[in-house]
Formats: structure tokens, C-alpha cells, sequence
């Protein structure tokens, strides 16, 4: 027996065996859309890479550079603030020297020119040891002061004088005197 079907039937059962076909034919085709859309999105994305790429290095060169004008930067101001240091350090030495020198000067105690020589000398000495040392000076000083003026008499002048007020007469009318009494000299 032979069976029949009607045209809508038949549609249908080929419809029925065909689906899986246009299913797998539907993925295929979204597939390749998709391939395609990544394709093009490849296509777009890859000039923005190399752009992103070209900006990358640029960024990493401005780091560089920032970084090295940071470093000069602090370099400069290292040198900068150990040359005000030193320029500091040297005035106060300089202002230590003028002010030891007018105290050596004031002290009398050393020539000008062995002054002026060792200016330098006693500016590196601490304060407490150009003090010490200024006393010490002061002192040796005093030791060996002698006086420059010539005296106005003599020892033998000043004893004479001390003798001659101490007796109405000279050394020679004391002897008159002695023998006149028949007093020996010797025996005294």
C-alpha cells in the first residue's frame, strides 16, 4: 500500500529532515558573520595598536626625559646648596679671621706681620682654643716684658744717695771720723 501525502505534508517532513542542514548551515553562516566581524574589528583595532604602541614609547620616553630632568634637577640643587654652604662656611672664617686678628692686635703681644702671616692659622682654631691660646700669649708676654726706658740713676748712684742721707758726710769723713776715735776699720 502505498501511502500519500500531500503537498503540505511532504514540505513538512522535508522541512523536518532539512533543519538540522539549515541549523548547522545558520551556525556556519554566524560563524563566518562573526570571523567576518572579527576580521573587521582586527582590521580597525590593528592600526590602533601600532598607534597605541607609537604612544607607549613616546610615554616611556617623556618618563625618561622626566626622570633625568628630575636628577639634574636634584643634582642642581645639591651643587647649588653645597656652594652656598662653602660660601658661608668661607665668610664666617673670613669675619673668624678679621675678628681674631683685631684681638690678636688689640692684645699687643705679637707683631703685625707675624699677624697678618698666620691670619689664617688661627681662624681654624675653635674659639676656645684661640682664647687659650691669646692667654698663653698675654702671659709669656708679661714674663718677658723688659722695660725700653733708660733708668735715671744707676744702682751705685742710689746707694750713694741712700748713704750720704743716711749720714751727715761721705764714706771718706766716716773714716776720718773712725780713725780720729782710733777706731780700726777692720774691726768693724
Amino acid at each position: 500500500m502505498s501511502e500519500t501525502f500531500t503537498k503540505e505534508q511532504v514540505e513538512a517532513q522535508i522541512a523536518e529532515a532539512v533543519r538540522p542542514l539549515r541549523d548547522q548551515l545558520a551556525e556556519l553562516e554566524k560563524a563566518a558573520q562573526d570571523t567576518e566581524v572579527g576580521k573587521a574589528v582586527t582590521a580597525a583595532v590593528e592600526p590602533l595598536n601600532d598607534q597605541i604602541a607609537e604612544m607607549q614609547a613616546k610615554l616611556d620616553d617623556a618618563e625618561v626625559r622626566a626622570t633625568a630632568a628630575e636628577n639634574a634637577k636634584t643634582d642642581l640643587e645639591a651643587f647649588w646648596a653645597k656652594a652656598i654652604s662653602d660660601q658661608e662656611e668661607a665668610q664666617a672664617r673670613k669675619d673668624r679671621e678679621v675678628e681674631r686678628v683685631e684681638a690678636a692686635k688689640a692684645a699687643g703681644v705679637l707683631s703685625e706681620e707675624y699677624i697678618t702671616a698666620n691670619a689664617e692659622r688661627f681662624s681654624s682654631w675653635s674659639d676656645e682654643e684661640f682664647a687659650a691660646r691669646l692667654e698663653e700669649w698675654t702671659a709669656v708676654a708679661a714674663q718677658a716684658k723688659t722695660t725700653s726706658e733708660i733708668p735715671a740713676k744707676t744702682g751705685f748712684q742710689a746707694a750713694r744717695e741712700t748713704a750720704s742721707a743716711s749720714s751727715t758726710g761721705s764714706n771718706l769723713s766716716l773714716l776720718r771720723e773712725m780713725r780720729a776715735s782710733l777706731t780700726d776699720p777692720r774691726s768693724l
